[in-house]
């Protein structure tokens, strides 16, 4: 194996590039963290960039960085797990040809002799990273959620500190809560009669074929055609909206015009902020996304969970969630029934029926009462499945 850092030809940085393309394919959604031909020459530059080459030919790009302080990292939630100490070696990115992990293993090795701590940042979900970090033997110590749904594995090779413990709810992605099934034939006749008032979701990025709409019972400003929350909203919208920022959460009319849906939504316990109906049409798909942005959401006492009761559904409707690990936990959300959803983690849904699916979907003040529901999910006589 040999290596070369920022003497780079403009043919090896083409390598690279093309490299980089090919490993990060299918697992990027935000275009802000793909590497460009403009990123590979910073990184070149900087003296941050190393090509790893096996029988003359790029195996492998890696991007290094060396503390250059003590430095607090946190994970997706937002706490500080553990300290990266100054001078410890942090491979940032890392695109590795599938067959040639041994060379990339070796560069860490040698990267331990200058250091004997060594930080991987790697895409939780990638066969190839995954199995650099596994025949390292290094420790996962935390995953970072990005804006796009991208799960960044924290790895540590070496003497790897003790990271502070997270509460078992913060790994739940998808659980049903241990409640009674929930009468819903006249909330779905009620909600029925409602349909074609829905207002089509605002994310059209992830609102595949239009087919993801909704009202408020309860949302910011007090109406019913209002289903955002301002402050999740691209800055372009927030300087054009400013007095909205303002907005407080009240029930809007339709709580009133629909006192079928009370039952349900005095089965949750816990105080209540937005509370929606959320439609699904036949044949649609709510694409993968995470809602890192919102800051409230979280499992911690006063942090915001999300709750789904399907009133209207189908057995082809499927509901795929995103560990922290890199699985993926899926279910199919029974009318009637009530689900924990961590909204930070990715997720997405899909239609695959022939009729509408609609949910109550409630916006909870986390607590001990709802958190010992979820945590009692495996006793109920259907949970989620794990799927890797």
């Amino acid at each position: 194996m040999r290596h070369a850092t920022s003497n780079c030809s403009t043919q090896a940085l083409s390598q690279a590039l093309e490299l980089w393309r090919d490993h990060d394919k299918n697992l990027i959604r935000g275009s802000f963290i793909r590497v460009t031909e403009n990123k590979l020459l910073q990184w070149a530059t900087a003296n941050r960039l190393t090509f790893l080459y096996s029988r003359n030919k790029l195996a492998a790009v890696a991007v290094l960085s060396a503390a250059p302080a003590r430095q607090p990292v946190k994970d997706f939630s937002g706490s500080s797990r553990f300290c990266i100490e100054s001078g410890d070696i942090t491979i940032r990115r890392l695109a590795c040809r599938p067959g040639y992990e041994n060379t990339a293993i070796q560069f860490v090795l040698n990267q331990q002799r200058r250091c004997p701590r060594i930080w991987l940042r790697i895409w939780q979900e990638h066969p190839v990273d995954r199995k650099i970090v596994d025949l390292l033997s290094a420790k996962w110590m935390g995953t970072k959620i990005l804006s796009g749904g991208e799960l960044v594995g924290i790895w540590c090779f070496g003497n790897a500190p003790q990271p502070q413990p997270l509460p078992a709810h913060e790994y739940w992605a998808l659980r049903r809560l241990a409640l009674r099934h929930l009468p819903v034939v006249a909330a779905e006749g009620a909600v029925l009669r409602k349909s074609t008032d829905l207002i089509s979701h605002y994310s059209a990025k992830y609102n595949s074929r239009s087919s993801w709409s909704a009202l408020a019972l309860r949302g910011y400003g007090g109406k019913t055609d209002f289903i955002i929350k301002p402050s999740e909203m691209p800055k372009t919208w927030k300087g054009q909206n400013r007095a909205k920022l303002e907005w407080e959460i009240s029930d809007t009319p339709l709580r009133a015009e629909l006192p079928e849906l009370k039952p349900l939504i005095d089965a949750v316990p816990g105080i209540k902020q937005r509370i929606r109906i959320m439609c699904l049409r036949a044949g649609g798909m709510i694409k993968r996304h995470s809602d890192a942005i919102d800051k409230d959401a979280g499992t911690a006492p006063g942090k915001i969970l999300r709750i789904h009761i399907p009133i209207c559904t189908n057995s082809r409707v499927w509901f795929t969630a995103w560990n922290l690990d890199g699985g993926k936990t899926g279910a199919h959300m029974g009318a009637g029934e009530a689900w924990f959803l961590d909204t930070r983690k990715p997720h997405e849904v899909e239609n695959y029926g022939n009729s509408d699916r609609i949910h109550l979907v409630m916006d909870v003040v986390s607590s001990p009462e709802i958190l010992s529901l979820a945590s009692a999910a495996n006793d109920c006589d259907k949970d989620a499945t794990r799927i890797d």
